[in-house]
């Protein structure tokens, strides 16, 4: 089921009626949105995520008194934020490679031309 907002143009275009007005968008740039988009977010999100991690792991490791936890679970906890920003550094290399081959696809891909055979 479609929203009765959203309605799909035959064609190059993506038309969404909104109201009284209606956007137009190409489908390339509705395309990439989907799969382009989430791979930049979580690039970005995960390259953000891992040095936070490792600050607040190295905090808990040395029982800094800037992390507010009690001082038996201060070690067990700086464990999880390393193995949390190896998680994120994982993340981010599988989105940073999702994003890199869909870039090299789409400038492979030639301009189909169509010639006149006389």
């Amino acid at each position: 089921l479609k929203p009765p907002w959203l309605k799909v143009g035959s064609g190059l275009r993506t038309r969404i009626l909104v109201g009284d007005s209606s956007l137009h968008f190409p489908r390339e740039a509705t395309n990439m949105a989907g799969g382009c988009g989430c791979a930049i977010f979580c690039t970005l999100m995960s390259g953000l995520a891992v040095p936070l991690m490792l600050f607040f792991g190295y905090l808990c490791a040395t029982e800094s008194p800037m992390i507010e936890i009690p001082e038996k679970q201060k070690p067990d906890a700086g464990k999880g934020c390393f193995m949390a920003a190896a998680l994120y550094g994982l993340t981010f290399v599988a989105a940073y490679m999702s994003l890199q081959s869909s870039r090299k696809a789409s400038a492979r891909e030639a301009p189909l031309l169509q010639t006149n055979s006389s």
